[in-house]
């Protein structure tokens, strides 16, 4: 040591232990302690660590990350995975991925799930992110397979639900959902309702055409089998339904309420074409206007306002509302055009059927675009646009309803001989008064 400076010596003797201790690292950790980490406190600390510690032989990280899900800790070890690089995230799974397939199927994968299945489904769902090509297909697999055995009574099952892992999962779930429907039981219903949500339309129409087979064998056809047929939507239960709308006088009320469960912009031409046929029942038609009305935009507001001419005030001024709810503010010129000077006779219904949907559903600015419409030259427009602002306008507006003071268009229906231009001076009085 002669020449060799004391502290020199402490230095490297140090670093030399330091490196013997990270090199004996990998061998603290044997598959017994990871057994008796399960047990005691601070061992979900400990089985994190060695998860994490790529020193340590793989079986040995994946016997942690197993011990991880059998306590239910499947969130500790995605937050490990998660902070892996993709290389170690890649060799960990390669291993970790079938176990757990292997454990949530069990032994008999129809009978009901243990605990331990259930914590391995749940692995395998937070697993997912990280998961990549090949892996995530198995992990995709296995999980719909895993919840779609008895999709029903696995709904809520384990920490993460059947609904929350197929909608993750999306259109690749499909098919699975139309095989739930080719037979009639609990489980159809929440997976029709699935499939309208998540399956693309190749899927939805395999699913709805499964279901019209259902439709056909039963007589009278069941309620559910309506209410599956509205949720999955697609072509074919869209022709179904709309040939049973138009053809079937009995069943045309439940067909259009099926559809009015789950409206969709495929719906549309249907929901227009029942609330325009003047031979359907009145129910039935106004079921096809609530439904544009839920679809709503400017193909749904252009399509129903010629009904607001419609021979039945009820349907007249119900598609007055849709377009609307489907158009706000926007839809006021295209609604107030399309009104007749009939429509407005009941006097003591423009509170409820013009003014209120004008508030409701212009908002802030339906004030201005009613004000436009007191220089229209339909006189029914006129006349709406003057009864609104009596109520919504303000004394800014006074002077330009003022200038309808004139106008001698008669009121039919109103008494005292009413116009355009009496109402109009009623109208600024009012406002005037709310300086």
């Amino acid at each position: 040591m002669c020449g060799i400076a004391p502290w020199r010596v402490a230095v490297v003797c140090s670093t030399a232990l330091v490196a013997v201790g990270a090199a004996c690292s990998a061998c603290d950790v044997t598959p017994e302690q990871i057994q008796q980490w399960k047990g005691v406190e601070g061992g979900p600390r400990k089985l994190r660590a060695a998860v994490r510690n790529e020193r340590l032989k793989p079986e040995v990280r994946v016997a942690a990350a197993e011990a991880l899900v059998e306590l239910a800790l499947t969130d500790d070890l995605a937050a490990e995975v998660k902070e892996m690089k993709p290389a170690a995230q890649a060799a960990l799974l390669q291993i970790l991925v079938p176990k757990l397939i292997e454990t949530a199927r069990g032994s008999d994968p129809a009978a009901q799930p243990s605990r331990k299945q259930r914590n391995a489904k749940d692995a395998l769902f937070v697993l997912r992110d990280p998961a990549q090509g090949a892996q995530k297909n198995a992990i995709d697999t296995a999980l719909i397979d895993w919840v779609t055995q008895d999709f029903s009574g696995r709904q809520t099952a384990g920490a993460h639900a059947s609904f929350k892992i197929l909608k993750a999962i999306g259109p690749k779930a499909g098919p699975a959902l139309v095989g739930l429907l080719k037979r009639p039981g609990p489980d159809l219903d929440a997976a029709a309702k699935l499939l309208g949500e998540i399956g693309d339309e190749t899927a939805r129409n395999q699913g709805g055409e499964a279901l019209i087979e259902l439709a056909r064998k039963q007589k009278p056809i069941q309620e559910w089998t309506f209410v599956a047929l509205g949720r999955v939507g697609g072509p074919a239960a869209l022709k179904f339904l709309g040939d049973m709308v138009e053809k079937d006088k009995e069943r045309s009320l439940d067909a259009i309420k099926s559809l009015a469960i789950a409206p969709r912009p495929e719906s549309l031409t249907l929901a227009l074409n029942t609330a325009r046929n003047r031979k359907l029942d009145h129910a039935v038609r106004d079921l096809g206007l609530e439904i544009a009305a839920k679809i709503g935009g400017r193909a749904a507001a252009e399509g129903v306002a010629p009904l607001i001419d419609d021979p039945t005030y009820e349907i007249s001024w119900h598609a007055f509302e849709v377009v609307l709810a489907s158009l706000k503010a926007d839809g006021i010129p295209l609604a107030f055009e399309k009104l007749q000077l009939r429509h407005l006779a009941k006097k003591d219904d423009v509170p409820d059927f013009l003014v209120k949907h004008v508030r409701d559903f212009g908002g802030a600015g339906a004030r201005e675009k009613v004000l436009g419409q007191l220089e229209s030259k339909n006189p029914a427009a006129r006349l709406a646009a003057v009864l609104c602002l009596d109520i919504i306008g303000t004394a800014a507006d006074a002077p330009a309803v003022e200038k309808l003071g004139g106008d001698g268009t008669k009121i039919k229906g109103w008494p005292g001989g009413a116009t355009i231009g009496s109402e109009a001076r009623v109208a600024v009085e009012h406002m005037k008064k709310k300086r």
